[in-house]
């Protein structure tokens, strides 16, 4: 049996992402904790969900300007860190997490593309718990790519 040679040696980056954004609503005239979540997302209308995706896109500015161009991801890993063990849906917190994610690497120019071209895998892990406030809640990310 012949085996494929494999001419590209994948690299590894891990990044700290937020899974809630603070806004500060001028009606209620106070900061609002917006979770990303699926739930609260279909709730926002689609102004909102626009502002939270650029504040998120904002927030890892300085970190998506670190990382190398990559020709092509070959797994995102996503592992939600909360404050406590309150039960909750992970797939509710990753599907938004990974959206705004996926964009904000796209916009930064760290991948042409978010489409299955340039990110071949993802994988969704067990929630970790490190005692902090409500608001800490957050995201690590394990990139497995190839460079240019």
């Amino acid at each position: 049996m012949d085996q494929k040679k494999i001419d590209f040696e994948l690299k590894t980056e891990i990044i700290f992402v937020p899974a809630c954004i603070v806004r500060w609503n001028k009606k209620k005239r106070k900061y609002i904790n917006y979770y990303l979540n699926l739930n609260q997302y279909i709730q926002w209308d689609k102004f909102l969900r626009n502002n939270i995706k650029k504040d998120f896109t904002k927030k890892v500015k300085h970190k998506m300007i670190l990382l190398p161009e990559m020709s092509k991801i070959h797994s995102l890993s996503y592992t939600l860190i909360t404050p406590n063990k309150r039960k909750r849906d992970r797939m509710n917190a990753y599907s938004i997490i990974d959206k705004f994610f996926c964009d904000a690497l796209q916009e930064h120019g760290v991948i042409k593309d978010d489409s299955d071209n340039y990110i071949s895998d993802f994988k969704f892990t067990k929630t970790e718990y490190v005692k902090g406030e409500e608001i800490d809640i957050k995201a690590r990310v394990e990139i497995y790519y190839e460079t240019k």
